[in-house]
């Protein structure tokens, strides 16, 4: 309710009253300048009521405004902070990812790092063996073209017509030690020696055979 509106009731209810009796001009005069007094009192009351309203009217409406402007602030920065998040843990699921992928990638290289070493080992094995078998081969060949050597000795004077001078001791063994100084004579060092001596350790060999 505006402060003075009772006021104007009852003032309007006085000049009904005085309107009515019998007035005198001058109380009359001073009468309506009291009430029009009144009434510019009262005006002036409402027009600063008014105003006050009016104030406090823009003062809400900026405090309404401010606030608003802080909420959609807080607003933004939280959406920016889930966005930042959310993006956080799409690279960190993205990282987890792409170090698995690594880490098979890596056991996949690991077994087959393994499987070539295995595969080495056992192919160092078999060389080993047939080092091995070689190196008896060889041992076996050598006491062979020995025993050769020592038959061909024994019936050199024997056969010293027939060669012509050509097959001395001393040439064969110079021969035989020059073979075995050749990268082939682990394989066919019988078949480089001279026909006499390729047939005498042939025939060793088929006696010793016979005699196993």
């Amino acid at each position: 309710v505006f402060p003075g509106l009772s006021g104007l009731s009852a003032a309007g209810a006085c000049m009904e009253h005085t309107e009515c009796a019998p007035p005198r001009r001058k109380d009359l005069t001073n009468s309506l300048e009291r009430k029009i007094k009144h009434l510019e009192k009262q005006r002036q009351e409402l027009l600063d009521v008014n105003q006050q309203w009016d104030q406090q009217f823009r003062n809400m409406k900026e405090l309404y405004e401010r606030k608003v402007l802080e909420l959609k602030t807080k607003l933004a920065a939280t959406e920016n902070t889930h966005t930042l998040v959310k993006e956080q843990k799409q690279s960190v699921t993205e990282g987890d990812r792409q170090l698995e992928k690594e880490k098979d990638s890596l056991r996949k290289e690991l077994q087959a790092l393994k499987k070539e070493n295995k595969l080495l080992k056992e192919n160092n094995a078999l060389a080993n063996r047939k080092k091995e078998h070689y190196a008896c081969e060889i041992k076996r060949l050598n006491k062979v073209l020995q025993d050769a050597l020592t038959i061909g000795s024994s019936s050199l004077s024997e056969d010293s017509g027939k060669c012509k001078g050509r097959c001395s001791h001393a040439e064969m063994r110079r021969e035989v030690e020059w073979h075995k100084q050749q990268p082939a004579y682990q394989w066919n060092a019988l078949s480089q020696l001279p026909p006499r001596v390729q047939h005498k350790a042939h025939g060793f060999s088929s006696e010793r055979k016979t005699d196993l």
